[in-house]
């Protein structure tokens, strides 16, 4: 009851704003000035942002280049309601609307990113941007038209294509005071004009990297990324489009945790607070991407078929001494592990073209995703309590090998003038096979038994939206939306029974009440929605569980996976305007409350005698470490002279405090960060250099707190709590340079 009267306040304030919005005077301005029109293909069409019933944040090439935005983890902070986080040197994080993922889950993400159209996993995507298209981050349950189906969202990265008619050329070099230098080179040339055309980009970037140094040793980190893309148009009719891109991208950087606490051993070990950013252990990360993308469009007899293949080849090295809190100074608890992905997409898909009364899509998906993981872990052993530790190695092969098949329809009908229904349906069968298997010197073991290393499920999910356009310029819509992602198995060398480590499929359903309008002729946009998410079986991780281990309780190692119901609930606003010919400004609200629903999860209670592990009641507990409310506001100001414009530009985030449930003592304080820029421009847009500084007033933040840093010690089957504990840090303030020349 008490989730319904929130959803009742939400949409009672929704439409409220709605027909304020639509009632509001639409003044007519003398000079003329209109917002640039958006177009985006959140529902695989051309459209204008404005026509779309559900929440679509769109960021453009211009904010994505005015805003010095060159890392995936750069777009949260233009985005209200996102987060973009390193949780480790090995693995990153997208979240939307409260709805959190751990990547050492091997569960499906929360949130699909997708690169050009093809899917890709989120630590490819946290790598360098360069010559960009655009971004659009899709809200809400992804049930129909992407390829793989998501509860939270999807982010779509779109990178140029050739320019069929005109010869263009970029370079921009960057100078940051982290010992910061970024080059970014993009060139495009037409072969054959209105045919063929080929375009290369590329970047190279160096730099502190995460800003960290080793308390004992006194390293510094440092990171460099390079890469590179050639993308071919070619046109051999008027009807017929065909795009390639291909993308290489390598990077080496020092990852190393953060720690905070004071020595709890006796090891001489210094006291660290968080601002300090020092760790007690190295860490290092070497990756390589390569991705190739094919689209193919055809427009014939009135449809356009749509072909998108994808390939990605994937290497991902990591390296970290476990050992965190140094609470074993005389050895080294190293972790390596070597992923390899090979994946294959295919997506094929025709749709009506100029429709009167009915649009129309049809389409198939398929994906073959074979990912190799190797690693080797050193532990602790002890053969009494009086005897020196040693090492002990335990090498893991873990293949993990799945199919997903899919076959999907959209469908908008237009009914009157003014009210369009739109439905989508969606099938979809996935096949996964996995294994984990150890060897040690005490021999070898499968930790997945054999009846289990393989399953398959189905789903159906799909969407119902209706729209009504209040005016011309205001429409007010309401979306139903399922959400689904398969259950799975928890790998992890713990010893654990079937029934602990298998965890269930998810479903959501999805309600979705909202806004958008045009304001003063095109002068200013009010966007709001308000929605209810109801999960059964939301999958979660619990990093901080204990288990039985006959009579003995001790850690599971790296976490598991569990099932428990779940509800979400909140808001979401953007304005955006022109203020005056010269001052623009925008702002993004973001509010969730994302938490269980009448579950029981694994905790550290009490172990009932006979069970595995303990059960605490979670009803009303936060699902995660994601923050209530959430804020983005940018704006620029700019002034002429006769030949260049002077601008200045400022954005700010907003992050609200994060209570994490989940993990004892990890509540960490709302924060915000403010950047800024200035510099000049010529009329004619041949050049630019800007003065930047991001985080400028070096505002110091945590963004999470893991637990107790404890190695334990096997044989004697003991633990030993370091006194210190990881935590994640916002950047410190750079201040850079940043020069840019166009040639078109």
């Amino acid at each position: 009851m008490k989730a319904r009267n929130e959803i009742s306040r939400f949409s009672k304030l929704s439409l409220a704003i709605a027909i304020a919005s639509a009632c509001a005077p639409q003044v007519a301005m003398a000079d003329g000035l209109v917002l640039e029109e958006i177009i985006v293909t959140a529902q695989k069409r051309m459209e204008n942002v404005q026509d779309v019933p559900s929440t679509v944040n769109a960021i453009t090439s211009d904010k994505l280049d005015e805003f010095e935005v060159r890392s995936f983890s750069d777009v949260a902070q233009l985005t209200a309601g996102l987060s973009l986080q390193q949780v480790d040197a090995r693995n990153q994080t997208v979240s939307l609307r409260g709805i959190t993922f751990d990547p050492d889950s091997a569960a499906s993400a929360a949130v699909e990113v997708y690169w050009n159209g093809i899917p890709m996993r989120a630590n490819e995507a946290f790598r360098q941007m360069f010559d960009m298209q655009g971004i659009e981050i899709l809200r809400g349950p992804q049930g129909t038209l992407q390829g793989r189906t998501s509860p939270a969202g999807s982010i779509q990265l779109y990178t140029r294509t050739a320019n069929l008619d005109q010869v263009e050329a970029t370079i921009q070099t960057t100078f940051s005071d982290n010992s910061g230098v970024n080059t970014q080179v993009a060139g495009n040339l037409p072969l054959i004009e209105g045919m063929l055309a080929v375009r290369v980009a590329g970047y190279y970037d160096e730099s502190d990297g995460v800003d960290v140094k080793n308390a004992l040793t006194g390293e510094q980190t440092s990171s460099n990324s390079s890469g590179g893309r050639i993308s071919i148009g070619f046109s051999p009719t008027d009807e017929i489009m065909i795009n390639l891109s291909h993308q290489y991208q390598e990077e080496n950087s020092d990852a190393p945790e953060i720690v905070f606490g004071s020595d709890a051993l006796g090891n001489g070990n210094p006291t660290l607070n968080y601002e300090d950013r020092r760790s007690l252990a190295n860490g290092e990360v070497r990756a390589r991407n390569d991705i190739t993308a094919l689209n193919i469009n055809w427009a014939v007899m009135g449809h356009e078929i749509t072909a998108i293949s994808g390939y990605r080849d994937v290497y991902n090295y990591s390296f970290q001494d476990t050992d965190y809190g140094n609470a074993l100074p005389d050895l080294n608890l190293d972790s390596a592990i070597t992923s390899d992905f090979d994946i294959f997409s295919q997506e094929l898909r025709i749709q009506s073209e100029d429709s009167e009364n009915w649009e129309y899509l049809v389409g198939f998906f398929y994906e073959n995703s074979q990912t190799q993981t190797v690693g080797r872990r050193a532990s602790a052993v002890q053969l009494s309590p009086s005897a020196d530790p040693f090492l002990f190695y335990t090498d893991s092969k873990i293949p993990i090998d799945t199919e997903n098949y899919g076959l999907f329809t959209h469908n908008k009908h237009y009914i009157g003038d003014r009210m369009t229904f739109q439905w989508g349906v969606r099938w979809q069968k996935v096949r996964r096979f996995n294994r984990a298997d150890i060897t040690n010197p005490v021999g070898s073991e499968a930790l997945i038994p054999d009846e289990l290393d393989s399953d398959s499920s189905e789903a159906i999910t799909g969407n119902l939206k209706l729209s009504y356009d209040i005016t011309d310029n205001t429409m007010i819509y309401g979306s139903y939306d399922r959400g689904y992602r398969p259950g799975g198995i928890t790998i992890t060398p713990t010893e654990l029974s079937s029934d602990v480590l298998l965890y269930d499929e998810e479903t959501s359903n999805a309600l979705e009440l909202g806004f958008k309008s045009t304001l003063f002729n095109g002068r200013a946009q009010a966007n709001g929605s308000v929605y209810y998410q109801k999960f059964d079986d939301y999958i979660s991780r619990a990093a901080d569980v204990n288990y039985n281990n006959n009579g003995q309780v001790l850690p599971i190692t790296g976490g598991l996976n569990f099932n428990a119901d779940a509800i979400i609930q909140g808001a979401e606003l953007e304005l955006t305007g022109l203020i005056t010919e010269s001052w623009s400004a925008f702002l993004g609200l973001s509010y969730t409350d994302a938490n269980f629903d009448n579950a029981e999860i694994p905790c550290n209670g009490d172990i009932t005698p006979g069970d595995e592990i303990a059960k605490c009641e979670a009803d009303g507990q936060r699902i995660g470490g994601e923050p209530n409310w959430s804020i983005s506001a940018s704006s620029e100001y700019t002034v002429s002279f006769s030949e260049f414009q002077w601008f200045t530009r400022g954005l700010y985030k907003f992050t609200d405090s994060r209570a994490n449930e989940l993990v004892d003592n990890a509540d960490v304080a709302g924060f915000g960060v403010f950047d800024i820029f200035t510099g000049l421009r010529d009329d004619m847009g041949t050049w630019e250099v800007s003065l930047w500084s991001k985080n400028v007033f070096d505002k110091e933040a945590r963004t999470r707190i893991s637990s107790n840093e404890v190695v334990g010690i096997e044989l004697i089957n003991t633990t030993l709590d370091s006194g210190y504990r990881r935590v994640g840090v916002i950047p410190s303030r750079t201040i850079g340079l940043t020069a840019k020349y166009f040639y078109q």
